[in-house]
């Protein structure tokens, strides 16, 4: 499949941004059957942008567009049939200055669209009639991209509006629309009516049967891009080709410096030598993809970065610092490795397995002091407030020691979001334990899919987010240099813990508690070797989880500059 979008990108000359958006969308699905139509859609939720902390800017629709021509309703010699929605930007002002203005821009994105005009004058059949807030028709796009026309219907009336038969792609309708407010109780109320019309024409239609076009309405507080039909880069006038998602992706621009942020899921614009950008976009889909399991298994044996993968109780990344950086929850993960149902439960799957690349703070394991995974403090909060970005300050499982200090557990903005929550996997976290330090990588991966636990204490436990095991931190050094026969307890060395790259998070804890007691668990110590501390001490955590198998890799090299960037 191979998509043109042809759009314009203005704002302010000189300033470099990157365009990550909030926006109202309201669906048009337009499909014709032999010589009728349906045009119809739903509306997504309302989306508050906040301005300066109280100023609030909000977008919403009144409703579903739907059109469903019959032979009932549109008659031979007779009229069209049209329906109307109404986008609406609200703004209210602080209530300590009363006074706010603001921009924001307007749009019609075509997705898909394949209908072709039944005459040979091609006269409209689809006409897009629009109405701004100070009620004017709106007969002109500011990058003149749509046709203002008069169509007629059968019956003789006149439906004026832009021609989108077949038209496709990203069309502005308004750039940085000024709101003002000076009421913090009383909102300005901005009001953008949309209307489509299917056009009755006097001839037959039934070449457009079958025929589909998708389109969304779009409000938005800053430039906003398709993320199917992206500008992805620009370099000195130059065709270039780039990767988006699971598509290869070429444009040629005419104006400004344009370029694709995978990490951040929009583009950066360059506005220093010019004042707009336009671009001419294609996307082709490719035939295949790359799983990210896949791949890493296949770069077993391969040196990667300062570090290599290798084959030992599943493909573990080692050494000091191995390319094992993954962009993951719009921030920097790394790969341990990929893992078989023996590490993890979820049957006949290859599964990748990533920590957190900085701690999320200093938490008490167990407010309670005990060392029981499935009820402790931790492990709800990750599985609870954590996965699911709520606040949990001042929650029941909160604590940075014990029960007596408290901690800063809103996760609202740094906790897993909706794009990334859905390549989790739910899977087994195995809860054996072993009562010393005094054991290699390998016996530590024994022992903690083991049944020696304190007397009482469950085995096994399932869950989406966990922390890193002992042997994960134990292969996880360059076995050139700290042998494999080493014990844990005895990694406080530059050969050991000076060539590991999960080494350097202070005092760090794991998910496997001391057998031998009902309050210890393992951790790893600031010098680098493997101890214990009191579960409801307040150490750092860094959430652990596994990713579906169905997730893809289609861009990166794993580097820090360059991690892997990720779908499914």
């Amino acid at each position: 499949m191979v998509v043109t979008c042809y759009t314009s990108l203005e704002v302010d000359k000189k300033k470099r941004l990157v365009i990550i958006v909030s926006i109202l969308v309201l669906f048009i699905g337009v499909s014709l059957a032999y010589v009728v139509a349906q045009l119809s859609g739903g509306a997504f939720g309302d989306v508050n942008v906040t301005s300066d902390t109280t100023d609030n800017l909000t977008f919403s629709v009144s409703k579903d567009i739907s059109l469903n021509p019959t032979q009932f309703n549109v008659t031979e010699g007779g009229g069209g049939l049209s329906d109307t929605a109404v986008g609406t930007a609200s703004l209210l002002a602080n209530s300590t200055n009363n006074t706010f203005s603001t921009t924001y821009y307007v749009y019609f994105n075509i997705n898909s669209n394949n209908y072709i005009y039944t005459t040979e004058d091609q006269k409209p059949e689809i006409v897009l009639t629009i109405t701004d807030p100070n009620n004017n028709p709106v007969t002109e796009l500011p990058n003149n991209d749509l046709t203002y026309v008069t169509a007629e219907n059968a019956d003789g009336t006149a439906v004026s509006g832009f021609d989108i038969t077949i038209a496709s792609g990203l069309f502005n309708i308004a750039t940085l629309y000024p709101i003002s407010s000076t009421s913090s109780t009383d909102p300005t109320v901005q009001n953008w009516t949309f209307t489509v019309t299917f056009i009755n024409l006097t001839t037959n239609q039934t070449e457009n049967g079958g025929k589909t076009l998708n389109a969304e309405i779009v409000l938005s507080r800053d430039v906003y891009t398709n993320p199917d039909t992206v500008l992805t880069a620009y370099s000195n006038g130059a065709l270039t080709t780039h990767t988006l998602g699971n598509y290869d992706v070429t444009l040629d621009c005419s104006m400004g410096s344009v370029v694709w942020d995978n990490k951040a899921g929009g583009v950066v614009i360059d506005f220093s030598n010019a004042n707009r950008a336009k671009c001419n976009v294609n996307y082709t889909e490719r035939d295949s993809v790359t799983y990210l399991n896949n791949y890493i298994m296949g770069l077993a044996g391969t040196t990667q970065g300062t570090g290599q993968v290798v084959n030992e109780n599943g493909y573990r990344y080692e050494g000091k610092n191995p390319n094992n950086y993954v962009w993951f929850n719009n921030e920097l993960w790394r790969i341990i490795g990929v893992f078989d149902e023996n590490s993890h439960g979820v049957s006949g799957q290859n599964l990748v397995k990533i920590i957190r690349n900085d701690s999320i703070g200093g938490l008490a394991w167990h407010k309670s002091n005990t060392n029981d995974w499935t009820a402790s403090s931790l492990m709800n909060l990750l599985n609870g407030a954590y996965l699911n970005s709520e606040n949990g300050t001042g929650g029941e499982y909160c604590y940075g020691y014990s029960t007596t200090v408290g901690a800063n557990c809103d996760y609202t903005e740094t906790g897993i979001n909706d794009t990334y929550r859905p390549m989790i996997e739910s899977v087994t976290w195995y809860l054996g334990g072993y009562s010393s330090t005094s054991a290699t990588a390998e016996a530590f991966y024994g022992y903690e899919r083991s049944t020696t636990v304190y007397s009482g204490r469950p085995t096994s436990t399932t869950g989406y987010i966990g922390l890193m095991y002992p042997s994960d931190y134990g292969y996880s050094v360059l076995a050139s240099s700290c042998a494999r026969t080493t014990n844990l307890g005895s990694y406080s060395n530059s050969t050991c813990a000076g060539q590991s790259w999960m080494y350097g998070q202070g005092y760090e804890w794991t998910i496997t508690p001391n057998s031998s007691s009902s309050d210890n668990v393992f951790i790893v110590n600031y010098n680098g070797y493997l101890s214990n501390y009191n579960a409801s001490g307040g150490l750092s955590a860094r959430p652990v989880l596994y990713l579906d198998s169905n997730v893809y890799i289609y861009d990166g090299n794993g580097s820090i500059s360059d991690p892997y960037i990720i779908g499914m």
